[in-house]
């Protein structure tokens, strides 16, 4: 029996069948696996793995530093939640637009 809230928190990540298939086998899953059932979110080769972390970091810090800390706060206080209460937490926790949003959206249209 899995300990550390396992029967409850592997379902809230991957979903209840695939929680089930892995808790009442006890097989272990393979990395590709691993990522088609959400517990992995990046794979690579051990050779590429600084590169693509170094391009998975760039990725976020390429976004707006306002709207991925919103989004961090909003995931941090919706979790558990059920889906009404986290929409009307979100929407009266809105934290308006990002004070870069006119130009973020004019880079993306130029691309």
């Amino acid at each position: 029996m899995g300990a550390w809230g396992l029967s409850q928190r592997l379902p809230r990540r991957i979903g209840v069948p695939a929680a089930k298939r892995m808790m009442l086998t006890s097989r272990v899953v393979d990395a590709w696996e691993a990522q088609a059932i959400g517990l992995v979110d990046l794979l690579a080769p051990e050779a590429e793995l600084a590169h693509a972390l170094e391009g998975f970091v760039r990725e976020i810090l390429d976004n707006s530093w306002f709207t991925n800390r919103a989004v961090k706060r909003l995931l941090l206080e919706t979790e558990g939640m059920t889906l009404a209460a986290g929409l009307a937490h979100e929407h009266y926790r809105y934290p308006g637009l990002a004070p870069d949003h006119r130009q973020r959206i004019e880079a993306f249209r130029r691309r």
